[in-house]
């Protein structure tokens, strides 16, 4: 794992948001992982598809930007992505 993804990770992993949105940010960016998780996938593990899924998605990647914005942390992970 590059420094850059082990710091957004332990950024994601400090935040104060639920383990579930933790897990699903870390897999819809492929962070820890050889690449990043499918979101047709992300939704079979959570049981999520159609709307319900598009609206989990958006939510955690407006948590996970909140989250690295102040860390100069979310260009890196856009990049790695």
């Amino acid at each position: 794992m590059k420094l850059e993804e082990k710091r957004i990770k332990e950024a994601i992993e400090a935040a104060d948001i639920s383990e579930r949105h933790k897990e699903i940010i870390l897999m819809r960016y492929g962070i820890g992982l050889d690449q990043p998780v499918p979101v047709k996938d992300i939704g079979k593990k959570y049981k999520l598809k159609g709307k319900k899924l598009v609206e989990e998605i958006t939510k955690v990647e407006r948590l996970a930007f909140n989250i690295l914005k102040n860390q100069d942390l979310y260009d890196i992970m856009i990049q790695n992505s």
